[in-house]
């Protein structure tokens, strides 16, 4: 019997930190991850050959965004743009 089996995970991650003139602080962060998995087992008994594989994948991401002050309607436009 024989089994094999891989895994592996990439995450990326970022953040933004806005300071407008008035001493705002607008903080925007970004992240992903991504697993994915493979296994295979096979077996041997006589003339038979059994063979399984599976495989599996997950994907997440995340996005926040936080505020210390008080945005006024001119900053939250130049924050969009």
């Amino acid at each position: 019997m024989e089994f094999q089996s891989y895994a592996s995970r990439t995450s990326h991650s970022a953040a933004i930190e806005i300071r407008t003139q008035e001493g705002d602080i607008v903080t925007i962060k970004l992240s992903e991850l991504l697993e994915n998995s493979q296994a295979e087992l096979q077996a041997k008994q006589g003339n038979n050959n059994l063979s399984i594989f599976a495989e599996s994948s997950s994907y997440s991401s995340s996005f926040s965004l936080s505020v210390e002050g008080d945005l006024n309607e001119e900053e939250l436009k130049s924050i969009n743009n």
